[in-house]
């Protein structure tokens, strides 16, 4: 949705209208003082209308008890910002981070980057099997 729209001069009145102006601009005259309290009425209807609306994604970290590289949480982090709105999920166990009933994305740091350990080929398996997105991130921060 295009943001750079100069702020309109007033709070439509339609509900067609509302829908079409960029959340930018309900952030804009919801934090001001100049609306009437009819116009903050709808646009915090159609606030929550839209935050409803959005898919929570909840990402789980797989990584082994050496923990990540900086490389492996840059990629992990990017990642996250770009499945925004997201949530990170790492219980510690990775079958049961992969269990988590809320968890949609997998995103497994190993070790090595020669193969991986036996626990996270059958974690990642049961990922699969869950149908939940995977993505392997080497120490390196490739993808693997």
């Amino acid at each position: 949705m295009k943001t750079d729209a100069p702020l309109p001069e007033r709070v439509p009145t339609k509900r067609s209208q509302i829908g079409r102006l960029a959340d930018i601009h309900i952030a804009m005259w919801l934090a001001g003082d100049t609306i009437s309290d009819a116009e903050r009425d709808l646009l915090e209807r159609e606030k929550a209308r839209r935050k409803q609306g959005r898919r929570i994604v909840t990402l789980g970290v797989l990584a082994e008890v050496e923990g990540m590289t900086p490389l492996q949480r840059k990629a992990a982090r990017e990642w996250q910002d770009a499945l925004e709105p997201c949530a990170l999920v790492s219980v510690g166990d990775m079958r049961r981070t992969v269990k988590e009933p809320s968890v949609t994305h997998v995103i497994a740091c190993p070790k090595s980057s020669r193969g991986l350990s036996a626990e996270m080929r059958d974690v990642l398996t049961l990922a699969r099997r869950r149908n939940l997105s995977v993505r392997i991130v080497l120490p390196d921060g490739k993808d693997g």
